[in-house]
């Protein structure tokens, strides 16, 4: 039965199956022989194998058949000819018997399983691609043989996963594990570029691939490749290299780059950063150039093409281009190459290079210019050009100015070498500088003299430098100057320099004799020189006044002794304020000394940036003009209270006349009456006269800018003093028309003038008569002109016109009384408008008075409309009246009530703060100064009880003898809403109240 099974295998194996002795006969074979290699059991029975053993593997095929004998079993490969001839690799596997002295062996036939691992080896070290494999059932890890290579480990080396790993860098080991987890987990492929370590320690780069074989929903294998990458990774790193460069080289190129294809159209183009284009990209990419450029330029760059395919190249090709702004023409230069085609089947196109030469052409332009200019120059310079050759001596050539110098003809000159024209005794003077101009290439200035054709010598100025011809000729270059005549200015400024010197120690002389002190600091406010009498005055700095010490310095040293009164407690802030000053010096300052002395101070820069200063010790002027000052404000309060005592009486002497005149019907009565109001009015008017002058003295006095119509004054002034002529019988004669054009000015100054001027001449004028004249377009000053046939004046009269407290002659003050202010007032007033007036006079034969102003003229349309000039009704007004004096009280409450208004009249402030209450009262009529309690100071409690109730106040009007132009202002900033001088006219008190009870009704309470 064991025969029988043995048989059944021996017969069914597709392996073959191969009995023998240790000879090497074969005993028996299986039928698988005849299917592998076409031979039949009976061809091989009783042969030796070797008949059919490869030569080559014969001696290890008997090497191994007679291990056998040692009774282990043995394996080997060997290849034996089929029938066809061809060769079988088979792998055997055999025992020895030694019982029956037979050799059991199996084969099974490796030949492709062989072959193809053949060539997986050979196409593995052919592509640098080695594979990897891990049985994930027994942890068995196979390497190909190029992996083992890449690895530097002998093959068949045995490998394990946590030695495979500690190939990588650290940073791409964890990326491997990472992605071997997810491989081993999920079944993730991965495709990795890694750094990495062979066994040697050469650093590489491996590209490492994985996946994995499912058996039954588990993994069972991972496979993958494994190349080395390095060159590849050296080769993309050159490559970005190559990339980079290019892209350097591109961005370094500053002139456009335009790929243009086979059939001239643009299909690219590079330009570097900030470099612009004339059109965007998409209105030439992709269009022909004849479509895109000027024809004139698409016709030079077809000639380009045609160069191109000729030679391979072109270049130079100019042409013009102004952008389609049109705001400058562009000049370029065309170079073009040929463009390799992308592949065999493209046609070859071009690459154009258009590089701006704006720039170049200009400058090319500049230098032709230069050219021109060079050989005008040669030909034209006053100054002598001579050339001759370095070696001779020989003339070459030489300009006019040269041969004016010296008298001789081109031909005469040419004829000549540069050592005839020069004097024996300057050869050596030659002989030296064309050394230094052989060893630098230049010699000069240096002064020499020549010879003219006649023999006599002149001086010149020399400059050379060595140059070289077209023939390569070395000369000599030579400026030449004739300086006859700045040897004469020199001799003359060295006789001015003597001169000079002799004047400065003049002035050194005179500047020590000055009553004044004297200083002089340089450009670097350093000193230069200070006299005796300016180290006297600041003879505590006097130590530090070294020359060359800095201003700075000395102030800090004056600082320290306590020179400067006005700088104890802020030396830093008074030597910063002080140094400004004195870097920018402006008019006269003052300065007081620690020992009481005051300086003026004049300092001035001089024209090289120094600075020149005067002290001058002005302590007794100082004391005088504060005792000025102090007299100055004794006369503004005596006429500040001469003003208020004079005003008071004045105030019941017209307002009796006033109320006085109102009432009486008897002519001679009113004519009584009109005479005390006149006289009180002369009165007034020489207080108001005297007041003006105090303002314009102390520079008070303020003009307004209103908008008026000078033939509305002229009209009403006129009239006022045409009855004062006509009632000494004069003529009193307008001439201006109704309409002059409008002005803008002080209407109430110009008023002031014209009634100075008329009240002159009606005043000097006993016969005849009195012409106002006014003239003046719109685009002309204003004139007022008035002429009288008065008494006149002499020339010595009309210098003495203008001076204050002055009339022509002392005598007429008592024959006609009057300040003598009038003429001044008018005279400063016209100043201030900027205006000038004249006088035309004789004894006996008249005046003329002509002032002349240049107001603006106003268009009707820029005029303010006057306000309404009638007056409300003020019957039911209630006004609450203070003032101390009783005549005073008893006419103001006499003028109100004739207006229709109630008054309520009280003594003093306190009895006003008492009698008021909210809304019992329309008006206030304050006086300021009163018993007990001021104006001020009621109408500021009256102000505080109406706040306090919820109220408003009523307008105030401050009635006070105190008219002077700050006591207004101080009244208005208290809260009086107008102010009335007294003597108070009936008309201005009833043209305040009715405008301040108007105001009210309008919303303002401010007149």
């Amino acid at each position: 039965m064991e025969d029988k099974g043995f048989a059944n295998f021996f017969e069914a194996s597709a392996d073959m199956l191969c009995i023998g002795d240790m000879q090497g006969y074969v005993h028996a074979v299986n039928p698988a022989w005849e299917p592998i290699l076409g031979w039949t059991p009976a061809e091989v029975v009783g042969r030796p194998l070797s008949d059919f053993v490869h030569p080559d593997d014969l001696e290890d095929t008997n090497t191994a058949v007679a291990s056998l004998r040692d009774g282990a079993s043995r394996h080997f490969v060997n290849r034996l000819r089929a029938r066809d001839g061809t060769w079988h690799e088979l792998e055997w596997s055999g025992s020895f018997d030694a019982a029956r002295g037979l050799v059991y062996a199996t084969a099974r036939d490796v030949t492709e399983r062989r072959r193809a691992a053949f060539h997986h080896a050979r196409i593995e070290a052919v592509s640098g691609v080695g594979s990897w494999e891990i049985d994930v059932e027994s942890g068995a890890i196979f390497w190909s043989p190029e992996t083992y290579r890449i690895h530097g480990m002998p093959q068949g080396a045995a490998v394990a996963l946590e030695t495979a790993l500690d190939f990588y860098a650290p940073e791409s080991r964890a990326v491997v594990v990472a992605h071997f987890n997810a491989l081993m987990k999920e079944g993730t492929p991965f495709d990795l570029e890694l750094q990495f370590s062979t066994a040697k320690g050469r650093p590489r780069w491996v590209r490492s691939t994985a996946g994995v074989e499912w058996r039954r929903g588990h993994i069972a294998r991972i496979f993958g490749t494994f190349e080395d990458i390095t060159e590849r990774k050296r080769l993309e790193h050159n490559l970005e290299q190559e990339r980079n460069r290019l892209q350097a080289t591109l961005a370094a190129i500053p002139d456009p780059i335009f790929e243009v294809d086979y059939d001239g159209n643009f299909i690219g183009y590079h330009v570097a950063e900030g470099v612009p284009l004339f059109l965007p990209p998409d209105h030439f990419i992709g269009r022909p150039m004849a479509e895109v450029l000027p024809p004139d330029v698409a016709a030079i760059a077809v000639e380009a093409m045609r160069e191109v395919d000729a030679t391979g190249l072109s270049r130079g090709k100019r042409y013009r281009l102004t952008p389609p702004d049109g705001e400058q023409t562009f000049w370029y230069e065309l170079s073009a190459s040929a463009r390799t085609p992308y592949d065999a089947s493209s046609k070859p196109g071009y690459l154009f290079i258009a590089r701006d030469i704006t720039e170049a052409v200009q400058n090319e332009a500049v230098l032709r210019y230069r050219d021109t200019l060079l050989e005008a120059l040669f030909d034209l310079s006053p100054v002598g050009i001579v050339l001759n050759d370095l070696e001779t001596g020989a003339m070459v050539d030489a300009n006019a100015a040269f041969m004016s110098y010296t008298g001789y003809t081109r031909p005469e000159l040419l004829a000549l070498t540069y050592f005839e024209v020069c004097p024996p005794e300057f050869h050596a003077v030659d002989a030296a500088q064309i050394e230094i101009l052989r060893a630098t290439g230049r010699c000069g200035p240096f002064e020499k003299a020549f010879l003219r054709k006649d023999g006599r010598q002149f001086p010149a100025l020399c400059n050379a430098v060595r140059i070289t011809d077209d023939n390569g000729r070395v000369l000599i270059w030579s400026l030449v100057e004739d300086i006859t005549d700045r040897k004469l200015r020199e001799e003359r400024l060295q006789q001015a320099e003597r001169a000079a010197i002799a004047a400065r120690e003049q002035l050194v002389t005179a500047v020590e004799a000055l009553p004044d002190g004297f200083v002089l600091y340089d450009a670097d406010d350093r000193l230069v020189i200070a006299n005796g009498r300016y180290k006297e005055i600041y003879a505590e700095s006097a130590p530090a006044m070294i020359r060359g010490t800095a201003f700075v310095d000395i102030l800090r040293y004056g600082l320290k002794r306590g020179q400067y009164a006005e700088a104890v407690g802020r030396e830093e802030t008074w030597l910063a304020e002080r140094m400004h000053k004195h870097l920018n010096p402006g008019p006269m300052i003052e300065q007081r000394l620690g020992n009481g002395r005051v300086l003026r101070i004049f300092e001035r820069k001089t024209p090289d940036g120094g600075s020149v200063g005067l002290r001058v010790d002005v302590t007794e002027l100082h004391d005088a003009r504060e005792r000025a000052e102090e007299a100055s404000r004794s006369k503004s309060l005596f006429l500040a209270n001469m003003s208020h005592e004079i005003r008071t009486p004045l105030n019941g002497i017209l307002g009796m006349a006033d109320l006085l005149a109102a009432d009486l019907s008897d002519p001679d009565l009113a004519r009584t009456a009109q005479t005390i109001r006149e006289s009180g009015e002369t009165l007034l008017t020489i207080l108001n006269d005297i007041l003006d002058m105090s303002k314009i003295e102390a520079g008070k006095l303020q003009l307004v800018q209103d908008t008026f119509s000078p033939s509305e004054i002229g009209r009403k002034v006129g009239a006022l003093h045409r009855l004062k002529a006509e009632e000494k019988g004069l003529a009193f004669h307008k001439d201006f028309p109704a309409d002059l054009p409008l002005r803008t000015g002080d209407a109430h100054r110009l008023s002031q003038i014209l009634h100075n001027l008329l009240s002159n001449a009606v005043k000097f004028t006993e016969t005849g008569s009195v012409v106002l004249r006014i003239t003046g377009g719109a685009a002309e000053p204003l004139t007022i002109e008035v002429r009288d046939t008065g008494i006149g004046m002499s020339a010595d009269q009309k210098a003495r016109i203008f001076d204050d407290f002055e009339q022509a002659d002392p005598s007429m003050t008592r024959r006609y009384g009057g300040t003598g202010l009038g003429m001044s007032i008018v005279r400063r007033l016209t100043a201030m408008m900027d205006g000038r007036i004249e006088i035309d006079s004789a004894p006996d034969k008249g005046t003329t008075v002509r002032v002349t102003l240049p107001l603006p003229a106003v268009a009707p349309a820029e005029a303010t409309p006057p306000r309404g000039t009638e007056l409300p009704a003020l019957h039911g007004v209630r006004a609450l009246v203070a003032d101390d004096n009783p005549i005073n009280l008893q006419i103001i409450d006499a003028f109100l009530k004739r207006m229709g208004i109630e008054t309520l009249l009280v003594e003093n402030g306190r009895q006003a703060v008492e009698a008021w209450a909210p809304g019992r009262f329309d008006i206030l009529c304050f006086d300021i100064a009163m018993p007990e309690m001021d104006g001020i100071t009621a109408l500021r409690e009256i102000r505080r009880l109406a706040e306090n109730s919820g109220t408003v106040a009523p307008p105030a009007v401050a009635v006070t003898a105190n008219a002077m132009a700050h006591q207004v202002d101080e009244y208005l900033a208290s809260g009086f809403a107008a102010h009335l001088p007294k003597p108070v006219r009936r008309a201005d008190l009833a043209a305040r109240v009715a405008a301040l009870v108007q105001s009210v009704q309008e919303g303002s309470e401010t007149l």
